[in-house]
């Protein structure tokens, strides 16, 4: 199972990102967490994961509003073609 979720902006990972938006966010294959600007993935990892954990970096700048498990990465893609307002109604459901 995979976790596909919104994520509400805490602060700017890069100058692609902006405060308080929210994005869709999946790992990949890897999984490695990445996070969606329209059709743009952007890979959430310090440069030395020895330092400090994927999941406690990608939490320092990102804040999970909503989540959904689907089985494998073909149903995160599909989802990924949703706006998020129809991707949260989903996860109402």
């Amino acid at each position: 199972m995979l976790k596909f979720e919104i994520v509400k902006c805490k602060k700017p990972f890069n100058e692609a990102f902006q405060e308080g938006e929210l994005y869709k966010a999946h790992p990949n294959k890897r999984g490695q967490q990445q996070v969606f600007i329209g059709n743009k993935r952007y890979l959430i990892r310090p440069e030395r994961t020895f330092v400090i954990s994927e999941c406690a970096y990608y939490l320092d700048f990102f804040e999970p509003v909503g989540t959904m498990f689907l089985p494998n990465v073909k149903k995160c893609k599909e989802l990924q073609e949703k706006t998020i307002d129809e991707i949260l109604e989903i996860m109402k459901e």
